[in-house]
């Protein structure tokens, strides 16, 4: 560069290279982070596609330089004579007494500018850049293993990550041997992948490091990965390999040092550590919620002020944890009265004797049938329907890869989220607000379902393996129910005027689980119908959060529901996950509209209306409006019903519920970000699964559903997740107490134009040779009626019948 530039040219040259350098691997990571978006380059994919690509645009600008970059102008073939000698003079001209440049080196003059101020000057702002861009960007931190205690080797290096204080440190951990036997990606971990789990990551610590595990569950495979897979795997051909990864979420025992690493179970070894900062906390766990009471309880404080209430002898103190952390009471203890008791167990009551028996019976068994597709993952077929079941830790059952008929539905469906915000706002009640799923978890707080008790008919139960906090496998028996269930007539019609009724019965499939989240339980269910419908179900029960009141007082945010016992107002805000595959993976969200026809010579009677479509074009929060009965319909544009042309696409049906009422700045309206609208429109990113942020517990918000839509991307015809919100405002009534009756709440699913007529017309009709069924009439002493009956047992109106 000196044969062509002067000195000033040749410094200012050289400090724009050096103030490049960063701006050159900004760019590299922006253009490997647009080469990820591809699904394929030739047969490679993720990063070898990055290697692959810049490798060849790089040896292109090489080619192209060697042949047009010259050392010195009087080489330069795009250049006249005269230019050459100009640019060969203006160089000359700072050279005082030297009239020819050498090629060979000078020993001297090297070590001259080798020790020049100027440049050992700039070779050290040189290194303070490197340090910068190469030391911090790509390589620090290392774990130091020198000190004891690594955590405060990590501390120091930590980093406050927007609205929640996230200490991140990718840390080296050493690579500890052992593999485990192949598995299919979407498999729940297996008991002796969680042992080699905690295995890894206790090896990684200190051998007197005591370790608390939260969560030891499936890493799920990038999305661009699986897809590939599941294709390959519904085609019958060889499926690619995936590499097989756990995700840990533990503390140090007895500490607020909460990390989350990922292990490479393929690799056996630990990939990531992340030391989580001061503000992110893990969910509570059933060892520690029965440790809290027993501290709370034999804490000298606590007995003293328990012992100003003059309890009588032999009453049963229990605590009731709560994460959000009560300090204090709202008055001083005084003599409380006992009040008389409320029970719900059977023994306590005076129980009903005119039931009688009410038995499902399945002569030639269940429909259905479950295989498994790995270890712990079940693979269901009924009706058409074909889809993986899959369970861990925080969301309980998750569904996966769901089809009808061959055609592909939903990627991944799941209950992301759930807030119960209360509407006391004395301190500390204030803090009430639980997230059931992120605070406990609706895998490991999942029921040991009965036989005959909580399903009925022919029962085809789902065990799991979660861990427990010594990372430990935990086994989970019963879990989720699987059965059949006749929800009334399908479908039906009488011709009146031949007198033929033809009618089907509407079975369904059930995979149920139920939770005990401390006082409340929920029965969680998908019901899958023969006319290509998906429903989920979510029933409330179980017992109010109650605390004392005095008598003859009552509060605007609550109810009295027994003699000095106060149930406050809450809501139950739910968030659906769906994310969906209508005919392939990139859809969108359209809302459809119906409007009054304005009175015109076309519409003279003003009774007309018609319905129009939007898209939604970026992502967002968006909401149900029934004054104008907007419908939100996920879409594939793509693909056209033969019949009209119009997209294939299934509707969302939530019923309405009102949203968070606690004010925009409160935490308790900051912390659920999905808790605002019915619908929100994200596109896909692999680590958003929690409308609520993967850390719930204490949470200030800025790292959910809300914040990923506020990022405003383009969700049309792309790669997107649609999450649904319905729930309700649980003002209580007495009849809600001792327990609850069930309070039910569904969201469906269901086809439009996606099928060439009403799937479910092939199912075959309701027969009394089929059903069975017993006349009651003589006990009843009703009317025996009598029907005429097809030669194939099809049921028909009664011959006297003049419809």
């Amino acid at each position: 560069m000196s044969r062509w530039y002067t000195r000033s040219e040749l410094a200012f040259r050289l400090s724009l290279y050096i103030v490049m350098a960063p701006l050159a691997g900004a760019f590299g990571g922006l253009l490997a982070s647009g080469i990820l978006k591809l699904d394929h380059f030739g047969g490679l994919r993720t990063w070898r596609m990055i290697f692959a690509i810049e490798g060849i645009i790089t040896c292109l600008l090489s080619v192209i330089a060697f042949f047009t970059l010259t050392d010195r102008p009087a080489t330069a073939k795009w250049l006249s004579q005269d230019e050459k000698d100009m640019a060969i003079a203006r160089v000359k001209a700072e050279r005082i007494a030297a009239t020819e440049v050498l090629d060979k080196i000078d020993r001297k003059k090297f070590f001259m500018g080798l020790l020049s101020p100027a440049t050992i000057a700039t070779s050290f702002i040189f290194l303070l850049n490197n340090i910068t861009v190469q030391g911090l960007a790509f390589f620090a931190p290392t774990i130091k293993r020198a000190s004891r205690d690594i955590d405060s080797e990590l501390a120091g290096l930590s980093q406050e990550a927007i609205q929640m204080s996230v200490e991140q440190i990718a840390t080296s951990l050493p690579i500890i041997s052992g593999k485990s036997t192949p598995q299919h990606p979407l498999g729940p971990l297996t008991a002796s992948e969680i042992k080699e789990s905690s295995r890894l990551i206790k090896s990684a610590w200190p051998s007197d490091v005591n370790i608390q595990f939260k969560s030891i569950t499936l890493q799920e495979p990038q999305k661009a990965e699986l897809l590939h897979f599941l294709a390959a795997e519904h085609s019958g051909q060889a499926t690619p390999t995936i590499e097989r990864r756990s995700f840990v979420v533990y503390y140090l025992r007895n500490t607020d040092k909460l990390h989350e690493a990922v292990v490479s179970l393929s690799a056996g070894k630990v990939e990531s550590n992340l030391r989580l900062g001061p503000n992110v906390h893990s969910n509570a766990d059933g060892d520690e919620i029965i440790a809290v009471e027993r501290i709370a309880l034999e804490d000298e404080k606590v007995q003293a002020e328990i012992k100003k209430l003059q309890l009588p002898e032999g009453t049963v103190v229990i605590s009731d944890p709560w994460i959000y952390g009560i300090d204090n009471t709202i008055k001083e203890p005084s003599p409380y009265k006992v009040q008389p008791p409320n029970e719900y167990i059977h023994e306590a009551q005076e129980l009903r004797t005119d039931l009688k028996p009410l038995n499902v019976v399945q002569p030639e068994g269940a429909s259905f049938k479950v295989s498994n597709y790995s270890e712990q993952g079940h693979n269901i077929e009924w009706q058409k329907w074909t889809f993986k079941v899959g369970f861990n830790q925080r969301e309980g059952m998750v569904l996966y890869d769901v089809h009808y008929d061959g055609r592909p539905l939903f990627y991944r469906l799941s209950l992301s989220d759930m807030n119960i915000p209360y509407a006391d706002p004395r301190h500390p009640f204030h803090k009430k607000a639980a997230f059931d799923l992120g605070d406990a978890g609706a895998g490991i707080m999942a029921n040991n379902l009965q036989l005959g008790c909580d399903c009925l008919g022919s029962i085809h139960y789902l065990s799991a393996v979660l861990n427990d906090d010594k990372g430990e496998p935990l086994d989970m028996p019963n879990c989720v129910c699987i059965h059949e269930q006749d929800n009334g007539i399908g479908w039906k019609h009488t011709n009146y005027r031949t007198g033929r009724a033809a009618v089907v019965r509407n079975r369904e499939l059930v995979l149920q689980s139920i939770i005990t989240v401390s006082n409340y339980e929920y029965i969680l269910a998908f019901m899958f119908n023969q006319a290509g419908e998906v429903t989920y179900e979510v029933r409330a029960t179980g017992i109010l959060s109650t605390q004392p009141i005095d008598e003859g007082i009552s509060v605007p945010f609550g109810t009295v529901v027994h003699p000095g016992v106060l149930a406050v107002h809450h809501q139950h805000i739910f968030s659906l996950r769906v994310d969906p595959m209508i005919d392939g993976p990139l859809n969108r969200v359209v809302y459809d509209e119906a409007h009054a026809m304005p009175r015109s010579d076309f519409n003279p009677h003003g009774v007309g209306y018609t319905v129009s479509e939007t898209p939604i074009t970026t992502s967002g929060g968006y909401d149900l409006d029934y004054d104008v009965n907007r419908t939100f319909k996920i879409q594939n544009s793509a693909i056209k019903n033969p019949i009209n042309g119009k997209p294939v696409a299934y509707k969302i049906h939530a019923p309405p519920f009102q949203k968070m009422l606690a004010d925009p700045q409160s935490y308790h309206h900051k912390r659920a970000e999905f808790a605002d609208h019915n619908i929100y429109v994200t596109s896909y990113r692999d680590d958003e699964l929690y409308a609520g942020g993967k850390y719930t517990n204490q949470s200030r918000g800025g790292t959910g559903v809300r914040s990923w839509a506020d990022r405003k991307d383009d969700v049309q015809d792309q790669d997107i997740v649609v999450w649904v919100q319905f729930g309700i405002n649980h003002v209580p009534r007495i009849e809600d107490f001792p327990v609850m009756p069930c309070e039910i709440l569904k969201v469906s699913l269901k086809p439009v134009n996606f099928f060439e007529r009403n799937p479910a017309i092939d199912v075959p009709p309701s027969t009394q040779t089929f059903n069975k069924s017993v006349l009651a009439s003589v006990a009843h002493q009703q009317e025996v009626g009598e029907a005429v009956v097809g030669g194939d047992g099809e049921c028909c109106v009664r011959e006297s019948s003049k419809l």
